[in-house]
C-alpha cells in the first residue's frame, strides 16, 4: 500500500544531518509495515530487533552504551554482518527496552553512520522511565491513511487524479460519487488494516470486526501504561 510518509523516510534515509529515527505514531497506523516494505527496500540487508518477543535481545544494551560492542553483539546473534550506510536496523517494540530507547543518544554522537530506525508504542515510548533522547533523533510522525491514501488503496485513481488536479468543473460533475466515496472513508477510516481489508473483500462488517478488535488493542495498551508504578 503506497502512503505518502514514504518520501520522508527517503529524505531521512539521504540526508547528511541523520539521526537515529522514531516513527511517532499511534498503534497500527502501519508503522511496522512502512519500515520493513518501504523504506527497507533502500538497504541490501535489514535486520528487525523485536523487544517484544525475545527478551535476550535487551540484554545486548544492559552493560553499557558502547556503540561497538553493540552493533557486534547485533551481528553475532543474527549471524549477519552490518554494513554502514547500507543496513538498516529496525528497533521494533522499542518502548519494551528502555536501555535501547536511550542507546539512540550514543549512535547518534559516536556512530552515526549505522541507520536505526524504532517503531513501538507512542505512549509507551512518552513514558520512558529512562527519559527521552530529546535532540539526538530525528522524529516523523504517521497517521491513519488521508482521504487521498483510501483512494490510492481502492484504486479510485481516477477520482484521486481529479483531486490532485484540481478539475473544479470536473469535480463538480462527479460530486455524486466523490460524496460517495467521502462516506465510505468515514464508515472505513484510515487505519491501514481496515483499509486493506476492505479493499479486497468490500464487506463493511469485515471491516466493523477489525475496527473493534484495534479499538481493544487500544484500550489493553492504555490500561497497561496507566497502571505501571
Amino acid at each position: 500500500m503506497e502512503r505518502k510518509i514514504t518520501k520522508k523516510l527517503i529524505e531521512w534515509e539521504k540526508s547528511a544531518n541523520r539521526k537515529p529515527l522514531i516513527i511517532e505514531d499511534a498503534r497500527q497506523v502501519g508503522k511496522k509495515w512502512i519500515l520493513e516494505n518501504a523504506l527497507g527496500k533502500l538497504y541490501d540487508n535489514v535486520i528487525k530487533l523485536n523487544f517484544g518477543k525475545d527478551d535476550f535481545l535487551k540484554k545486548i544494551f544492559d552493560n553499557d552504551y558502547d556503540t561497538n560492542r553493540i552493533i557486534f553483539e547485533i551481528e553475532t546473534y543474527f549471524n549477519t554482518k552490518i554494513i554502514k550506510n547500507n543496513t538498516l536496523l529496525i528497533f521494533d517494540e522499542i518502548q519494551e527496552a528502555p536501555r535501547a530507547l536511550t542507546s539512540l543518544k550514543y549512535f547518534n554522537e559516536d556512530n552515526n553512520d549505522y541507520h536505526i530506525a524504532c517503531a513501538g508504542s507512542l505512549l509507551g515510548i512518552k513514558l520512558s522511565k529512562t527519559g527521552f533522547p530529546v535532540g539526538k533523533v530525528n522524529t516523523i510522525n504517521m497517521y491513519p491513511m488521508d482521504f487521498e491514501e483510501f483512494l490510492m488503496v481502492l484504486k479510485e485513481d481516477n477520482y484521486l487524479n481529479l483531486l490532485n488536479a484540481l478539475k473544479l468543473d470536473l469535480i463538480n460533475k462527479f460530486a455524486s460519487k466523490f460524496i460517495e466515496l467521502l462516506k465510505l472513508y468515514y464508515i472505513i477510516g484510515g487505519m491501514p488494516e481496515v483499509v486493506y481489508n476492505f479493499s479486497i473483500n468490500k464487506n463493511i462488517s469485515m471491516a466493523n470486526a477489525i475496527q473493534d478488535e484495534i479499538l481493544s488493542n487500544y484500550k489493553t495498551d492504555i490500561n497497561k501504561h496507566s497502571t505501571d508504578d
